[in-house]
Parts: C-alpha cells; structure tokens; sequence
C-alpha cells in the first residue's frame, strides 16, 4: 500500500508542468547538439527540478501538520479541562474591548512544549517554527470553542464575566433570550455593523450590542446600535455590559430609545418586550440588514 501511494506521488509528479518540463528538458539534452539550446534546456530542467523539490517540502511540511494536529488533538482531550481554566482566567479585555491574550499564549507553550512537543519529537517529525506557531493556534481555537460551548452548556444565570471572552460574552447573552424564547443569530465577528446579536419573538426584532469591557461602557456603543437597528430591520436596541455606563452614554440612550443593561437584567428586558408584543400589530419582517416595512 505504502509503495502504491509513492508511486502516485511520483506519477502526480510528472504529470504536472514541472514533471512534463523536467522530461522535455532531457530530451533536447540527449537529442539536441546545439549548444544554446541545451543551456536553455539546463535552466528549464534545474527550475523544474526546484519546483518538484518545493511541492514535496510542502507536502512534507503539510503531513507533519496534521500528524502533529492529531497528537495535540490527544492531549487537548486529555487536559481539555485545565486548559479551559487557564484560558478563562488568562484572557482578558481593555476598555476598548480589545484581547490581551499574552498570558493565554505563555500558557499555550507550556502546554505544548510539555504535553506535545516531545511526543512528535520521538515520533521524528521535523519541528520548526511555522509548524509549532500553526499549532499553537490550532490549541487556542479549539479550546476557544470548547469554553464557549461549555458555557452555553452550563446555562449559568449568574456567570462570572471575567471567566469569559468577549465572544462568550455575546454567546452568554444570546443564550439568555434563546432560553427566554427569542429565536436568535449572532452576527460576525468582524462587520457586523455594531450589533453583536439579533433576536425575534411575536414579530418583533432586538438588536443588541454586547461590551465585555472593564470599566463603564461610554456613548460610541449606544450610537453603534442606534445605527444598526435601521440596518437589522430592528424594532428594540439595547447595550449590555457587566460594568455599567458613562453618564454621557445614559443620556444619549434615554434620547435614542435604547435600553442600557447588566446581564443579569437582559431576560426581564426580553420578558417585557414580548409581554407588550402581545397587544402589538404583526407585519412582516424583512431578512436581517433589511428596510423596515
């Protein structure tokens, strides 16, 4: 089995232009006399050869990915719960929102460096500095979504939001009105035009815009969702955030009808709304990013 696959390599090889300029290169050697001509044939078969050298380097390089991807994949399951511990506690936002994962990533070499690397050292795959930075990403997304799912999982109403991402965040608020009947979709995580999640429930649409910052969360998100809820065809806008508001942002929510919010008051907030949808006009709603009929 093992010979047939190279075999094919090699076939797969020569079929492709450099195997076929490679070839033609040998023959204007062996069959052409004039000079010129077999220094042109030369160049053609050296960049023939380098392509051929490249391609197997890649394939190479791609084969010892995955053979490491599926050993990470091992110890993942292995440590899945200490790595989770560690990335909650690790990552952590500014007040613009922004990730600090410095400390996350410290960890992730430790862990690969203790749990992993060894192992595909004495399995004798070639280790560089493009295959470990491929595979610490690799660790960090899957144990990004394995704390996210584990969150939503737990349905904790009074979840600690330094434990969470920023996109936790949104996931943990989205999972609040999907548990209060809201039918729910989360947006992008880039361009999402200034909401973070948009729910539905008796005909009506809220967009909410989610701030897992530190410190009070000023006016810039209250006029993001005002503008994003013509966009999302939305009814209701609201900001929720653990750390409350500037009281420039309460002021220009009270002026812009949008409702400012802990967590913890986002299922009352969803609850009102859809007792008042009760006496409210059906229409029909246009898909999301549409006008307002």
């Amino acid at each position: 089995m093992a010979r047939q696959s190279a075999a094919q390599r090699i076939a797969g090889m020569l079929m492709g232009t450099a195997g076929i300029l490679l070839i033609a290169a040998t023959i204007v050697i062996v069959l052409v006399r004039t000079y010129p001509l077999q220094i042109a044939a030369l160049v053609l078969a050296g960049f023939g050869v380098r392509h051929v050298l490249k391609r197997r380097s890649a394939m190479r390089r791609e084969r010892d990915f995955e053979l490491a991807r599926a050993c990470a994949d091992r110890q993942i399951g292995a440590q899945a719960g200490t790595l989770i511990s560690y990335f909650r506690q690790s990552i952590r936002a500014d007040m613009f929102g922004n990730e600090d994962i410095s400390i996350w990533r410290r960890h992730l070499d430790t862990f690969l460096d203790t749990q992993v690397l060894p192992g595909l050292r004495a399995s004798s795959i070639r280790l560089d500095s493009d295959l470990i930075a491929r595979l610490a990403d690799h660790v960090d997304a899957v144990i990004r979504s394995k704390s996210a799912e584990a969150a939503l999982a737990g349905g904790q109403r009074d979840v600690d939001p330094a434990q969470l991402s920023a996109r936790e965040y949104e996931q943990y608020c989205a999972s609040i009105l999907s548990r209060s009947g809201w039918k729910v979709q989360s947006t992008p995580v880039t361009g999402d035009r200034g909401a973070d999640v948009v729910a539905e429930k008796e005909g009506r649409r809220l967009i909410v815009q989610c701030k897992l910052y530190s410190q009070p969360v000023g006016n810039k998100a209250v006029q993001e969702v005002y503008a994003a809820r013509p966009l999302y065809n939305g009814d209701h806008a609201c900001v929720v955030a653990p750390a409350g508001f500037t009281r420039q942002a309460e002021c220009d929510a009270h002026a812009l009808s949008v409702r400012l919010l802990h967590h913890s008051q986002l299922q009352g907030f969803a609850e009102e709304l859809a007792t008042l949808a009760q006496g409210w006009p059906k229409r029909a709603v246009a898909g999301a990013g549409g006008s307002a009929s």
